[in-house]
């Protein structure tokens, strides 16, 4: 196994953290930072007020402007791939403490390693639902069923079938009703829905649960886009751009000396 080695290793990338790796480069040392953060600065970013004191503390400073320099980038083409965001449905009881979203069940397995809950509720039956179900099975999660207001599954059969194998009930025309608990998800109670998606009196079923995972979709994550002026659609996909053929947005780059081609961007300092 390869080892990297340092004259100090740093936890921590806060002021203090940032403040000592400087400390000890300026002397000759080869430090290394570490931050469970996605960027350095720690509560420097939180700080909109102005710093007071000497210049050499930074005064009439604003605490994220210490974390971050601005640099600007041209480019011939800018080429966003932003990812999408999960889709909710509103119930009620849908704000309450582990009502999550099934990408998000995903992340604190597989990334964390951390169950989202030991009996869970699965409303969704695409190919994000049906997986989520089999990896919280893995993961040692009760799935107590799977439920979708669509008459029939709307992942691979192979998904399917892997989840059905493991014993998972599956309630098909179904919808949540309602999410039952005070401060927490205690248990969830679903329903039949008839051909106009709504809920038909007397076919309510309970279940014992502690999370309930929403797979109901996901819409693009556009914002980038819609800040740079491109023309938007709200279409039933989501708020997307008007593209070409050649999937080329409304906003020209060209003569260069058109702005709208720079970018700017923070690095951490």
């Amino acid at each position: 196994m390869k080892i990297e080695r340092y004259d100090v290793i740093i936890v921590g990338a806060g002021p203090a953290g940032l403040s000592a790796a400087i400390e000890a480069a300026k002397n000759g040392l080869k430090p290394v930072l570490f931050d469970e953060n996605a960027r350095p600065g720690g509560q420097l970013f939180k700080q909109i007020h102005k710093f007071f004191g000497s210049k050499e503390h930074k005064a009439k400073v604003r605490g994220f402007r210490i974390g971050d320099e601005i640099r600007h980038f041209k480019g011939d083409a800018v080429l966003v791939a932003t990812g999408a965001s999960e889709n909710m449905v509103n119930f009620k009881g849908w704000t309450l403490p582990g009502v999550i979203g099934a990408g998000a069940a995903q992340t604190m397995m597989n990334l964390h390693h951390i169950t989202p809950g030991e009996k869970v509720l699965m409303l969704g039956s695409g190919n994000v639902g049906l997986v989520v179900s089999f990896q919280l099975i893995q993961a040692g999660c009760e799935v107590v069923a799977l439920a979708d207001a669509a008459p029939r599954v709307g992942g691979y059969g192979v998904h399917a079938a892997k989840v059905a194998r493991t014993g998972v009930p599956f309630y098909l025309s179904h919808t949540i009703v309602e999410a039952e608990g005070e401060d927490h998800v205690t248990g969830v109670t679903i329903g039949q829905v008839g051909p106009d998606w709504k809920e038909i009196p007397g076919t309510e079923k309970h279940f014992d649960v502690d999370t309930i995972c929403l797979a109901v979709g996901l819409s693009p994550m556009s914002q980038l886009l819609n800040q740079a002026g491109c023309e938007m659609s709200d279409t039933k996909g989501g708020y997307l751009p008007l593209c070409d053929a050649a999937g080329a947005t409304s906003v020209s780059y060209y003569p260069p000396t058109v702005r709208k081609n720079v970018f700017t961007v923070e690095k951490s300092s």
